[in-house]
C-alpha cells in the first residue's frame, strides 16, 4: 500500500528518494552544528505537482524546496532540479 502525503499515495521509490534527500540534510545540518529538523517536517517541504506537456498528458511529481533550490521527484523516484 502506498503511503499518503497529503491526501495522495506516494510510490516506493518516490519515499525512497525522500529518505535520501533527508539523510543528505541530517548530514549537512550535523557538519554545521545544527540541530535537524525531524523526517516528517522535512517532508512536509514536499508537495503534488502538475507539469503539462504538448496534448492533454500530464505528469504528476513531487516538488519542494532543499538546498537552495526546487526539486521534483518522479514517480520513479528519479529526482532532478
Amino acid at each position: 500500500m502506498a503511503e499518503i502525503l497529503y491526501g495522495f499515495p506516494i510510490t516506493a521509490e518516490q519515499k525512497e528518494a525522500l529518505g535520501r534527500l533527508y539523510r543528505r540534510y541530517v548530514k549537512d545540518k550535523r557538519a554545521r552544528g545544527e540541530f535537524p529538523d525531524s523526517y516528517r517536517t522535512f517532508r512536509r517541504r514536499f508537495s503534488k505537482h502538475y507539469e503539462k506537456h504538448a496534448g492533454a498528458h500530464r505528469v504528476e511529481f513531487l516538488g519542494g524546496e532543499f538546498a537552495g533550490m526546487f526539486l521534483g521527484i518522479e514517480r520513479d523516484g528519479y529526482t532532478h532540479s
